[in-house]
């Protein structure tokens, strides 16, 4: 007897996602210092947690070092965070949407 392979939840549907995004699209590395720092942060695997992101929250983002101390994120992972979230609300815009799944 076959059994039918239980349906994908949402948390698991979005970290798919996620990893799609960032491991595929942008090429990271699961040890890049964003990933590292976006788990240090506690913030969720999934997109939507990662573009609702303010100003503030994405500048204390710290990567914890081998040493057991941590560091800034670097500019390029601030910006990775700030493309993504300018090409979530190009899409809005462009598609008259009210949020993007």
């Amino acid at each position: 007897m076959v059994i039918p392979e239980a349906p994908a939840t949402r948390a698991t549907m979005r970290k798919q996602a996620f990893d799609f995004v960032f491991l595929e699209v942008m090429e990271l590395d699961p040890d890049d210092p964003l990933l590292k720092g976006l788990n240090k942060a506690s913030v969720p695997p999934s997109i939507p947690a990662v573009i609702t992101l303010t100003d503030t929250q994405i500048a204390s983002i710290q990567v914890p070092q081998d040493d057991g101390t941590t560091t800034r994120l670097p500019i390029y992972s601030l910006s990775l965070i700030r493309v993504l979230q300018a090409w979530n609300f190009h899409l809005l815009v462009e598609h008259n949407l009210r949020r993007i799944d």
